[in-house]
Order: structure tokens, then C-alpha cells, then sequence
């Protein structure tokens, strides 16, 4: 390998450097394999220093010197590279003095430059580096899909999951935002863990449905099958730890550092992976809200000022259902009409509800 020292970085600095040492020189540094780290950095010290200057005012003239010559040749567009230079004259006692804190400084200032080179400029990617996949829904989207391992997947609507590109032998760690239902695959050595803000659910082999509300500030774990186990730290950064066993529920509440467990309705928490909407008691607006997510609307009631006269409840499910069905249905059970105009849908209430 080359050895570019001192010299030649001068002749360098001065374009008196032959093409073929230009060319060897700019490949060296894309390939990244910085064989003399402390030569190169003694090299471009000393040439700041003769110059007196502090490292930052030399180091930045030969980075962009560098940068600007290798970017010309046309192998990525420009990047600015914005550094804060310095100079001030120094006697050469003071930079011996502080020989150890010139060194200290090249590793930052020289050898970070150098490796932004290799990124932007050799579009190198390092083989042990972790690739991440997203999958996300919005408004009037179901997505089902099975990870590397087997563990399947349904995200609910506007709901969001991180995850490696391939696991590793310990661990598969997922990140959540949103609702989704987890059917994990069976592995001893390598838990499956589903983190949601603070909060931590691990599992080996289970089937479990987890709600985390950025809005709502609270993350909700349903346990179908299995065991799980629910970890986060509290305000005095002490691990709290709860298992659940099926049928169970836990509700975490981010604001109070509160939570509670209790049973659950399988019908009310799961039935969306089925395609199912399940109202149980729902009020009107929760009705609402709940059709304009699943079936991607805008809902607009007419009679503004009979929404307080609007206190009952229903309870109901539509399997696989449009959602003209599924309007007719409940109201022709609680008395309104509707009109749907692609994704405009106008409720009726009164009297004067012309469909009455």
C-alpha cells in the first residue's frame, strides 16, 4: 500500500503531484482502509502547524482541498461540509507543550472528515451494518405480513413497525407505533420483544394484540396465547415487571407512570385482524371515529344541534362488511339516514331526515 506522508501531501496541497499518485491517493481514501492512521494524522498536523494555526484552520483547508478534487470528478453530487475555523498565532513551545491535545483534536477533525469521505464519496457500506424494514398503514388499511422467522403480523390502520432486515442469534426486537397483532413463532434462545415507547413486551411463542397510542399516551397489551412478560422503568429508573397470563390485560399510562390489569373482550380487542367491526355500547362519536379510520372517510353530521339529544349506545358487528351496509344497519336500528358522496358521508337526524 502507498504510504502518503507528509511530502506528498505538500505536493498534493500544491496540485504538483503526479496523476497516477492524484488517482491512487482519492481511490485510497474511498476504500477506506487507513493503514497508517498515525502517520497520516502526524503528516497533516505538521503541515498545520508550520503554518501556525490551529488544527481546525489547516485540517479544514485540506479536507475541502480534498473533498472539492475528488466531488469534480463527478462520482456523487457535492456535500457542504461546515466547519468553524479558528486561527491564531502560536510559538512552537505551545504546540509542543500541548502535543497530546493536538493528537486528541486530529482524531476528531481529521479522521470523522475522512470517514464522511468514504460514505459520500465511495457509497461504502459496511458489512455488519443493520438493516431496517418499515411496514405502515393509514386511514382504511389492514396489512398482514410474516417476518424472517415465522412471527406473523397484522397492523391496523395508521399504525406503524420497525424492524431488522435479519435478526440476530440473542434477539428479535421489533418497534411499534400504532395497533398490531402478534402471532410469534416459536425460538428459546432468541425472545421476541415488541417495544412501544418506554414500555417493553417480550414473548417466545404467542399470540397477543398490542394498541400504543402516541395521542393517547397509554400502550395496551392483550394476551390471546402464550405468556408475556411487561417491562418499563418508573420515575425512580427502578425496572417494573408484570406478567400476563391469557385472557389478561394491561393498560400503561405514560403521563402518571400508572397501570392496571384486568380481562378482556377477545371479540372488542382482536376482531379487526378479521376483518371484523365490533361496536360494543359505542356512542355516536366513537362510532364516527371508528368508520372514518376503517373505511378511510370523512363523516359529518347534519343536525349539529341535536348531537346532545344523541345519548344512546349500540352494540353490533358487520363481518366484512362496505360501509353503506354497515351504515343501513345501525340506522335503521337508532333512526338516521345517510348520503355518501365518495368519501363525504352526511348523517341525518330529526324529523326532517328526508329518508324518514
Amino acid at each position: 500500500m502507498h504510504m502518503f506522508d507528509k511530502s506528498f501531501l505538500r505536493r498534493y496541497y500544491n496540485k504538483e503531484c503526479t496523476e497516477q499518485e492524484r488517482l491512487e491517493f482519492e481511490d485510497w481514501l474511498k476504500s477506506g482502509r487507513y493503514e497508517h492512521e498515525e502517520e497520516w494524522m502526524r503528516a497533516i498536523w505538521e503541515e498545520a502547524g508550520e503554518r501556525h494555526e490551529i488544527i481546525l484552520g489547516g485540517e479544514e483547508r485540506i479536507f475541502n482541498i480534498i473533498q472539492g478534487r475528488i466531488l469534480n470528478r463527478g462520482d456523487q453530487n457535492p456535500v457542504r461540509v461546515r466547519k468553524k475555523i479558528l486561527h491564531a498565532p502560536l510559538e512552537r513551545s505551545v504546540w509542543q507543550i500541548y502535543s497530546w491535545l493536538r493528537y486528541a483534536s486530529v482524531i476528531l477533525v481529521v479522521l470523522i472528515p475522512l470517514f464522511i469521505i468514504k460514505l459520500m464519496v465511495g457509497n461504502h457500506k459496511p458489512s455488519n451494518a443493520v438493516e431496517f424494514i418499515t411496514k405502515s398503514t393509514h386511514n382504511g388499511q389492514h396489512l398482514s405480513f410474516t417476518l424472517e422467522d415465522g412471527t406473523k403480523i397484522t397492523l391496523n390502520a395508521n399504525s406503524r413497525l420497525s424492524f431488522p432486515e435479519h435478526f440476530s442469534d440473542s434477539s428479535r426486537v421489533v418497534r411499534l407505533s400504532g395497533e398490531a397483532f402478534f402471532k410469534v413463532a416459536k425460538d428459546s434462545k432468541r425472545p421476541f420483544r415488541v417495544r412501544t415507547g418506554a414500555v417493553s413486551t417480550t414473548a417466545l411463542g404467542t399470540s397477543f394484540n398490542i394498541n400504543y397510542s402516541d395521542k393517547m399516551h397509554t400502550s395496551e397489551i392483550s394476551l390471546f396465547s402464550g405468556l408475556v412478560e411487561v417491562t418499563w422503568e418508573n420515575e425512580t429508573r427502578d425496572v417494573q415487571e408484570v406478567r400476563l397470563i391469557p385472557g389478561e390485560q394491561l393498560i400503561y399510562n405514560f403521563d402518571d407512570d400508572s397501570f392496571s390489569t384486568g380481562a378482556f373482550d377477545p371479540l372488542e380487542t382482536g376482531a379487526w385482524k378479521d376483518g371484523i367491526i365490533y361496536f360494543k355500547e359505542a356512542g355516536i362519536q366513537e362510532i364516527i371515529r371508528k368508520l372514518e379510520v376503517w373505511y378511510d372517510v370523512k363523516i359529518t353530521i347534519m343536525d349539529e344541534h341535536l348531537i346532545d339529544d344523541i345519548d344512546w349506545t349500540y352494540t353490533g358487528k358487520f363481518d366484512n362488511q362496505n360501509l353503506e351496509n354497515v351504515l343501513t344497519g345501525i340506522g335503521y336500528v337508532k333512526g338516521f339516514c345517510f348520503e355518501i358522496n365518495d368519501k363525504n358521508i352526511k348523517l341525518m337526524f330529526g324529523q326532517n331526515s328526508k329518508c324518514l
